[in-house]
């Protein structure tokens, strides 16, 4: 169908570049309960600042409390009777296990290792609420210029990082500067070199400089780590981290155990609640499921969706289940080689997918069916098109015929990341349904190392399945840092001159109507080219025990664990 009628008709595993999910949780051997180690020591028109994003030019933004988490069908604990308790209790050590150790080099990188202690040790400038707005944190207010290419942060006063020096200005341009460096590898690097100069007239300012309006801006301040810079060395050579953040780097053995301790001078005041976190790395799933159980740790990084429904269901457990939205399954299409070069082969397949069945059957409902990249709390986000591609075996069939197929039917090739069972399992439920309109799709499984090199490298011939993520941040960072979405150079070779207008509009618009009809047309187009098929979010969660209160996550799927206490 063309694009003008398409229009009319609407109204090791998960640690692989965010490549896998339950494989977390792999079945592996070992369920003993876990033993204490030793330890070893175009430019927009000047306008008004971007109400999706940043507050109104010359106002400050007011410190205010993150939104609550919205309870969803599995987006909120079920409390047992500990998690009705009517106040925090303070004291106690939270001891949590997940599969792989962490990585400390990585501190300035997304990096899934770390998602359990990065909000511990750290703080950061600005985090997002449940919709997308940020909110204070290192930062207390901060205001845009008219012509919205100026941000001004005013810093909070009196915060000290771990060592008891005071933070201060400096030590957020060295962060911002430190991201900006090739070596450092940082996902964020393309937001820090938009900014083209950093000011520091006082110990509490920081005054950042754009060549255009940056909306997305705020998506680097959710994550960028605010590090000590006179221990930056340490933190390099995986020695300790040093932040403002809750909780004080302990003791790390490599390959063991991480201990960290309350921040016992931390600027909100009465936080954190914890004594300390025990980070246990252990060897397999079914291990880690049996230590919770048996009560020897207290939560469990990402179980598998069965095992999510079978906790909920108890009462001596709670799951949180993020709704961030921050890894989508999907399969691609290589739309340079036949038949995926003809666009109604690829949305016949589109159609062909039963999305509902993928997320009912394999994620035993911990998802949602969906047709678009964007989560429910994006300003991209379109009911009206969330669903475009419900599965209609009639319409892929009929999709076929006018591509001239309908007899002869097409041969596809799927590769599958083997590092997450749930992509190819998906793959076959496509395959199958498929079938019955003369698709033929052979699966292939390859290691995650091997994918990744044949993904990285634009090498897919034909079809692919994969975790893709970024999506749940500002629209078009989607388009800027997850690489099958890129507008240059993504796996599927998909180039359009609409596509690079829409996204480059969308990352310099500040007007809210003038975003949502951007966003909207730019949902549009990724529909009708079918060249990605988002299917459902990958939801982190964590399993633990009643007795914990208090845990959430970020934006990013991070674990916050501030609020936290112990009944």
């Amino acid at each position: 169908m063309s694009q003008a009628a398409f229009a009319r008709r609407m109204t090791r595993r998960r640690w692989l570049a965010l490549a896998s999910g339950t494989a977390v949780l792999a079945l592996g051997g070992a369920c003993a309960p876990i033993a204490t180690p030793s330890p070893t020591a175009p430019p927009a028109k000047p306008t008004a600042a971007s109400p999706t994003q940043a507050p109104a030019a010359g106002k400050p933004v007011e410190a205010a409390k993150p939104a609550p988490a919205k309870a969803a069908d599995h987006g909120a604990d079920k409390p047992g009777p500990a998690q009705q308790a009517a106040s925090p209790k303070r004291g106690g050590t939270l001891r949590v296990a997940q599969l792989s150790d962490v990585e400390p080099k990585r501190f300035h990188s997304i990096t899934f290792v770390n998602y359990q202690i990065q909000y511990q040790v750290f703080d950061t400038l600005t985090r997002y609420d449940r919709d997308l707005k940020p909110q204070p944190e290192l930062a207390e207010s901060w205001t845009w210029s008219n012509d919205n290419r100026t941000l001004t942060f005013k810093l909070r006063q009196g915060v000290k990082f771990h060592t008891g020096r005071e933070l201060d200005a400096e030590d957020v341009k060295f962060n911002l500067l430190r991201v900006k460096e090739e070596r450092v590898a940082s996902q964020m690097r393309p937001f820090a070199n938009d900014i083209k100069d950093i000011q520091t007239p006082d110990r509490a300012t920081v005054v950042l400089q754009f060549d255009e309006p940056r909306p997305a801006i705020f998506d680097m301040f959710e994550s960028l780590a605010i590090a000590d810079r006179e221990t930056i060395g340490e933190a390099e050579e995986a020695q300790r981290w040093v932040g403002t953040g809750p909780f004080v780097w302990g003791q790390w053995t490599p390959g063991d155990r991480l201990t960290l301790t309350r921040n016992e001078a931390y600027w909100k005041p009465g936080l954190p609640y914890l004594d300390g976190i025990t980070l246990q790395v252990v060897p397999d799933a079914p291990g880690a499921l049996v230590n919770l159980e048996a009560g020897s740790v207290d939560l469990v990084v990402n179980p598998s969706e069965p095992d999510i429904n079978r906790l909920q269901a108890d009462s001596k457990f709670g799951v949180l289940v993020s709704e961030a939205g921050a890894q989508y399954y999907s399969f691609g299409a290589n739309v340079t080689n036949a038949p995926l070069d003809n666009k109604k082969v690829r949305q016949a397949i589109n159609f062909g997918i039963d999305r509902k069945r993928f997320v009912d059957a394999v994620l035993a409902g911990v998802g949602e069916p969906t047709s678009i990249p964007w989560p429910k709390h994006s300003p991209a986000y379109d009911p009206e098109l969330a669903n475009f591609y419900a599965f209609d075996l009639e319409k892929s069939r009929r999709l076929l015929e006018e591509a001239g197929f309908g007899a002869s039917g097409v041969d596809v090739t799927l590769i599958a990341n083997g590092g997450n069972r749930n992509l190819a399992k998906a793959a076959q439920i496509a395959q199958a349904d498929l079938a019955k309109v003369n698709v033929r799709i052979k699966i292939e499984e390859q290691e995650p190392a091997t994918f990744q090199q044949v993904f990285t490298g634009r090498q897919m011939q034909q079809m692919w399945a994969n975790i893709f993520g970024f999506n749940n941040l500002y629209p078009t960072t989607l388009m800027v840092q997850a690489f099958p979405w890129r507008v240059a150079g993504n796996v599927s070779h998909f180039e359009h001159p609409d596509y690079a207008r829409l996204v480059k509009a969308g990352q310099v618009a500040t007007d809210s109507g003038e975003q949502k009809r951007i966003f909207r047309e730019l949902t549009q187009l990724v529909l009708d080219e079918s060249f990605m098929y988002p299917l459902s979010p990958q939801k982190n969660a964590w399993a633990h025990r009643a007795t914990l209160n208090g845990a959430d996550y970020v934006t990013f799927g991070m674990l916050s664990l501030r609020d936290a206490w112990l009944a």
